[in-house]
């Protein structure tokens, strides 16, 4: 199947012959453009083409693969055109480039082992289209292990031949350019119950027929010199540590692997797949004419070196001019934080370019921390954690880096090195600098790159069009969609799990939250402003139950006067504080028959609602702490979501998945099922087309007439729907949307893994 990026145009039908009505349109086109926050995410590869310069891509875990656009100075994202049902395609296992063609690019995708989507994407247009291929074996991009690669490798002197390793099935063999594939039957390993599997395969490019491949499964790297035909472990392999490590501590396995120009093989070890965990690490090189492996580790700074549990290796490059010029990074090294080595001698010596920058930029070593300068983040503030404290402090702050695997020497410019984080990626054009005791001047090279996994969006009638919370680094105020601004403070927020507003009184905002290491509040799970999520107040106690995961929701009444919070877990009601303010009690909400989460009317002052397994309930006393069930209509049995409209009291919509949309306009009581939706994901309500006083519904879900999953906007209340999206835009399907109440037909999409999509009419 072939997927082109092609331009959305508005459907309209043909001029009509005389005497037949046209047909309404189904569709409308529309902009769609990032909310800028700039990275966001874990990006574990770097790939370069070794021939064409200026080409690289990247791979991130759940948002997609990216390629580098000179022209533009930023990543171009490859696959937002996987429609929701092909969301697991989102995560590139593996990505792969043509040796002898710069045009041709494969991506093994499949981002989790759990679904059975998985699929080789084959380009020939460096990404512009694919030719998607079903893989016969899963996929886990965004499972524990993604920081090893590549497990894709095309063969140099063949390249109609590609081999893949494996989380599950051992190494596998296709032809005919990842068209069809067949498992290597002569491989040691053919399965792995372990889920990490073949973590690298490498084409040697100087020996035909030679290949080689690391297991994590019997932490062994094979060699074959006859194209995969037999298969023989490298002898000599480092089996067990060379100094005392933690009993119980399992043995190297290789994370990464390069040829180098002198002919030698490098790896990089660790105990432990990673990212989450990886306690011990090697770098080894080994010399395939002797068959003799040198340790060539770099010397750790801590007096105990590397017999203490400081992380492991994997990010490996080289500069493939010069022989010898290798560099390597720490992972999972939380202190003084991971770091990059670089040798010219083959690993006889190295400089640390964590430690060169921290001295020479912001001395960080005082407090065993590696920091940039502030200046590295003058375009994404962000990256500072919400840290407003001294640069050595030992809290989340300017780190130099960590989970350090996707590491690239540009193979054109031996000056130019990259690497990306757990949340974005940076880059030096002089590299040089630090061979002579400065520091490479760094800048952070992640623009065009929308990682984030959004959990909530909300836009006022005033103020800033648009807050977000996101997952691991907070949420933001956005008045410029095309800048990144600085995180949520007071309290800095892991992740924003829920927000609300004030429907009569927008400055007063509310949300609730993972709160970060820097937080210090005596709950620091929630937060309060009163000028629109410009400055917060963390609350002064929390909800019974409150204080665990993302938070749980959290509504704020019209007057911005009460708060509801329902917990995250456990079967606590909601809980609510009559004077939205920081330090105030919290109370069990009664009535409810379990528990069920509570929204605000956006015009009425304390009316809540909230709904659960057929019942729709509403606060009836004027203090807002008694729901009670009001619906006369039935209602389906299961879970669904309430969407309060900001124009009318009682203006309702519950979108309740496979079972629909639902509509009231008195508070709940009656409610009316659209017959021309059949199903809905999410709603949301947004400002009225010119001359009407009717807002704008949108809907993700599926909608007549043309009955597919695509987000859909109604002017008449749902009487009619148009789809605004193409197929060019689904993005694997949205995880929230937002309208805008002032700006007509403008829609936010949340993605999780794509970061915040602004969709403007055409």
């Amino acid at each position: 199947m072939t997927r082109n990026r092609a331009l959305f145009l508005l459907a309209l039908a043909l001029a009509p012959a005389a005497g037949l009505a046209q047909s309404p349109p189904t569709s409308q086109a529309y902009n769609f453009a990032p909310v800028k926050i700039i990275g966001g995410g874990y990006s574990p590869g770097l790939i370069a083409h070794p021939t064409e310069a200026g080409l690289f891509y990247l791979r991130t875990d759940i948002g997609s693969t990216y390629r580098w656009d000179g022209s533009s100075g930023q990543w171009t994202p490859l696959t937002d055109d996987h429609a929701p049902a092909d969301y697991n395609l989102n995560g590139p296992e593996s990505i792969a480039v043509d040796p002898t063609d710069p045009n041709r690019l494969y991506i093994a995708a499949g981002m989790y082992t759990g679904s059975s989507r998985a699929a080789f994407l084959v380009s020939t247009d460096r990404g512009a289209t694919f030719t998607e291929y079903p893989a016969p074996f899963r996929m886990g991009a965004n499972n524990n292990g993604r920081a090893a690669g590549e497990r894709l490798a095309v063969n140099p002197f063949n390249p109609s031949e590609l081999f893949m390793g494996t989380r599950l099935n051992g190494l596998w063999r296709s032809g005919n350019n990842a068209q069809s594939w067949t498992q290597v039957p002569s491989f040691p390993v053919k399965s792995s119950p372990d889920g990490f599997g073949v973590q690298w395969v490498l084409f040697d490019p100087q020996q035909q027929d030679t290949i080689y491949a690391g297991t994590y499964t019997d932490r062994t790297i094979y060699r074959s010199t006859d194209d995969g035909s037999t298969w023989a472990p490298l002898p000599g392999q480092p089996l067990a540590w060379p100094f005392s490590v933690s009993t119980g501590t399992r043995g190297p396995s290789s994370n990464r692997a390069l040829m180098n120009p002198d002919g030698s093989l490098y790896a990089t070890f660790g105990d432990q797949p990673g990212p989450d965990t990886m306690n011990y690490g090697l770098v080894m090189k080994f010399d395939p004419s002797a068959n003799l492996w040198t340790d060539v580790t770099p010397p750790l700074s801590k007096a105990d070196g590397q017999s203490a549990p400081r992380g492991g290796f994997v990010g490996l490059t080289q500069d493939p001019g010069h022989p010898g010029i290798v560099a390597v990074s720490t992972f999972d090294r939380w202190y003084p934080v991971d770091t990059i080595y670089v040798t010219r001698d083959g690993g006889l010596t190295w400089v640390d370019l964590g430690h060169i920058t921290s001295t020479a930029g912001v001395d960080g070593n005082a407090q065993g921390n590696y920091y940039m300068n502030p200046s590295v983040f003058s375009t994404v503030p962000w990256l500072t954690f919400g840290d407003t404290s001294s640069p050595r402090s030992p809290v989340p702050t300017a780190r130099f880096g960590w989970w350090i695997s996707a590491l690239l020497l540009d193979p054109a410019d031996s000056q130019h090195l990259m690497f990306a984080t757990g949340a974005t990626i940076f880059a030096t054009d002089n590299l040089s600098a630090a061979f002579s005791g400065n520091s490479p001047s760094w800048y952070v090279w992640a623009s065009g790159v929308e990682e984030t996994a959004v959990l909530s969006l909300i836009s006022p009638t005033d103020g800033a069009h648009l807050l977000s919370g996101v997952g691991d680094i907070g949420g933001f105020r956005h008045d410029d969609f095309n800048a990144a601004t600085q995180m949520y403070t007071n309290p800095v927020a892991t992740s924003v799990g829920s927000m609300d507003w004030a429907g009569q009184n927008p400055a007063v905002i509310a949300r609730v939250q993972s709160p970060s290491r820097v937080s210090t509040s005596p709950c620091n799970y929630g937060a309060l402003s009163n000028d629109g999520g410009t400055t917060w107040s963390p609350f002064g106690n929390c909800a019974a139950g409150g204080n665990s995961g993302n938070g749980g929701s959290i509504a704020l009444d019209a007057s911005g006067t009460t708060l509801m919070w329902t917990p995250p877990s456990g079967t606590s009601p909601p809980q609510y504080t009559i004077t939205a303010a920081p330090g105030r009690m919290w109370t069990a909400a009664t009535g409810l028959p379990a528990r069920y989460t509570a929204v605000a009317d956006k015009v009425a002052p304390n009316v809540f609602y909230a709904f659960g397994n057929g019942g729709f309930f509403s606060t009836t006393d004027s203090n807002a702490t008694a729901f009670t069930r009001v619906n006369t209509t039935a209602l389906p049995s299961g879970n669904g979501v309430i969407t309060a409209s900001f124009a009318a009291s009682g203006d309702l919509w519950l979108s309740a998945a496979n079972s629909g949309l639902w509509h009231s306009t008195d508070g709940g009581f009656n409610w009316t099922k659209l017959l021309n939706v059949a199903a809905a994901n999410a709603v949301a309500i947004g400002a009225a087309a010119p001359g009407s006083t009717v807002p704008s519904v949108f809907l993700y879900g599926v909608a007549a007439p043309l009955g597919v999953q695509a987000i859909y906007r109604s002017d008449d209340n749902g009487s009619s729907w148009l789809r605004i999206n193409d197929n060019a835009h689904q993005y694997g399907g949205p995880t929230v949307i937002q309208a805008d109440p002032r700006v007509y037909g403008r829609v936010y999409l949340g993605m999780n893994g794509r970061g915040i999509i602004a969709g403007d009419i055409q």
